[in-house]
């Protein structure tokens, strides 16, 4: 309604009925527009939740989709190698020299396969793969589909048959139990008590290794003064090698019982983790890396557990000790780098 209280010389009169009347009006028409504004917040607020709760559905469904895919290529490697059907599908495949008669179900479905992967206490029960560089495989999954929980692989520069001093094995972490996600569980103690043992085997020699050390650190050197520890090296020697495995005790947040050597080859578990973050919304470049060395001829494979302890001052990279408001006692640490022999 249209109030009009100008008399015909343009003077004001409004009465008392007039002026209760515009009154109300504007009350109304501030109600509607309340009204208005409401069931348009409430129309947004409906769609975010569908959009929400589809987006959880498929995540939820990805997730399992995931987890099942895994189970079938555990498969690949439980069978009856006397069974008469098992090389029923192995016509006009070559395998490699040496091959473990457990893995050829598994190299016949992919050539590129170099080992398998298991942790105790975990979902990881995975093929290994490897190919000319390390990004193939970061999104695809053993059978070369997309996939952007991608697949397990060992580094491009690693030989499964040459003596290289590290072998380095990548995975993503998704944070949902797939893939890699379960290794950030040995950041606490009693999870490294129940499996100190990891397995893995080359398609050429079946192996076990006692986990060394459990560390975080960051791929950007931002994050760390200026420093990128270069733990992805394939091949050490000496002096150097020697230096490598007591950083890699300095920085380990747990205290094992493992004892290594210049002798010994290194199983490495690099992943990402979140412990670096300094929020939700400013992610770091933060790695969860595992590293075990292989048990040696005649050694004992069990692990003295029960004497392992957090490592209080585990040496970590800077953006956590600034994270947490604390002096950084490693700051002016000699920065450890490989010295390359080959």
């Amino acid at each position: 309604m249209t109030h009009d209280f100008r008399d015909a010389q343009g003077n004001i009169h409004v009465t008392p009925e007039q002026a209760e009347a515009y009154y109300e009006d504007r009350k109304r028409l501030k109600k509607k527009a309340k009204n208005i504004t409401l069931n348009a917040l409430l129309v947004v607020l409906g769609l975010v939740i569908v959009v929400t709760g589809v987006y959880t559905a498929i995540t939820f469904a990805d997730i399992q989709k995931s987890k099942k895919e895994a189970l079938a290529l555990a498969e690949l490697t439980t069978f009856d190698v006397n069974d008469g059907a098992f090389n029923k599908n192995f016509d006009g495949v070559t395998f490699p020299a040496g091959i473990l008669e457990e893995y050829k179900a598994a190299y016949a479905a992919n050539d590129h396969l170099v080992g398998w992967i298991k942790v105790p206490e975990t979902t990881i029960d995975f093929p290994v793969v490897q190919c000319e560089n390390n990004s193939a495989y970061l999104t695809y999954d053993f059978y070369r589909n997309y996939n952007e929980r991608g697949s397990i692989y060992l580094d491009c520069r690693n030989d499964i048959a040459g003596d290289d001093t590290s072998l380095i094995l990548y995975g993503h972490n998704f944070y949902d139990g797939t893939m890699f996600s379960p290794l950030e569980n040995y950041e606490e103690l009693d999870f490294y008590k129940k499996a100190p043992v990891i397995e893995f085997d080359t398609i050429l020699q079946k192996k076990k290794w006692k986990v060394f050390s459990v560390f975080i650190t960051t791929a950007t050197a931002g994050e760390d003064n200026g420093y990128l520890f270069n733990y992805i090296y394939p091949y050490l020697q000496g002096e150097n090698y020697s230096a490598f495995l007591s950083e890699l005790k300095k920085r380990s947040l747990i205290n094992t019982t493992v004892d290594a050597n210049t002798s010994d080859q290194l199983l490495i578990l690099s992943t990402c983790t979140k412990m670096l973050d300094i929020s939700s919304s400013r992610r770091a470049d933060g790695r969860c890396v595992i590293v075990a060395r292989a048990v040696r001829p005649g050694e004992s494979e069990k692990v003295d557990v029960a004497a392992a302890t957090v490592n209080e001052n585990a040496k970590l990279p800077q953006i956590w000790y600034t994270k947490n408001k604390l002096e950084n006692p490693f700051a002016n640490d000699d920065r450890w780098e490989p010295i390359a022999t080959r």
